[in-house]
């Protein structure tokens, strides 16, 4: 089981935010995908707005989930911060997040994100490490393209695993207020996968 978690290290499995279920949130304006997927989300959909979620996974006993957030808006400047937590017997992830978003022009938003990644194995105690992330959204009508760039300085932990940088791109399109639409193509490593789906 520990294997199976840690095959995408820090790739919290919370439902938190729209088209999180989906998976795909490069795109999505929502300010509850800054941390996960793209800081220039930090900008979108709430002045003053906040989220706890706790989860354990599948009903696993000993594994829990913990994500909590609060973002704020003033004028053309987002700002998010957060908490996300894995922890199991022996092991526990921590990702201590901060997204920063700007509004360039009506509709065009810039964002960068800086995570402290803590990491708690019962082999090599407490270790932490900086990474870091950039976004870029797009609003056009009820449709918004995304591209973001996670962990871009390839963080290393000293016993030599690394966080490879994830590329990501992705559309989100809402044809009515009700429905959305959500694609993403992620790049990491080798690793390629494309995701999408409908929210209702």
């Amino acid at each position: 089981m520990l294997f199976l978690l840690l095959i995408r290290a820090f790739d919290f499995i919370l439902l938190n935010g729209t088209a999180s279920g989906i998976g795909a949130g490069t795109a999505v304006a929502d300010w509850r995908h800054a941390l996960n997927f793209n800081p220039a989300q930090a900008r979108f959909r709430g002045k003053i707005a906040g989220s706890v979620v706790y989860t354990t996974p599948y009903g696993l006993e000993g594994i829990n989930c913990l994500r909590t957030e609060t973002n704020f808006q003033f004028s053309r400047l987002g700002f998010g911060v957060g908490l996300q937590s894995l922890g199991l017997a022996g092991y526990g992830e921590y990702d201590i997040g901060s997204a920063f978003s700007f509004e360039i022009v009506d509709d065009f938003c810039g964002g960068v994100g800086a995570h402290a990644l803590v990491r708690n194995l019962k082999e090599y105690g407490l270790e932490l490490i900086p990474a870091f992330d950039f976004g870029m959204v797009w609003q056009i009508s009820r449709l918004q393209l995304g591209v973001a760039v996670q962990q871009l300085n390839k963080p290393k932990y000293k016993n030599g695993d690394e966080l490879l940088p994830s590329f990501r791109a992705g559309i989100g399109w809402e044809p009515v207020k009700a429905a959305l639409l959500a694609v993403d193509i992620e790049k990491k490593g080798e690793d390629e996968r494309l995701v999408s789906g409908v929210e209702l």
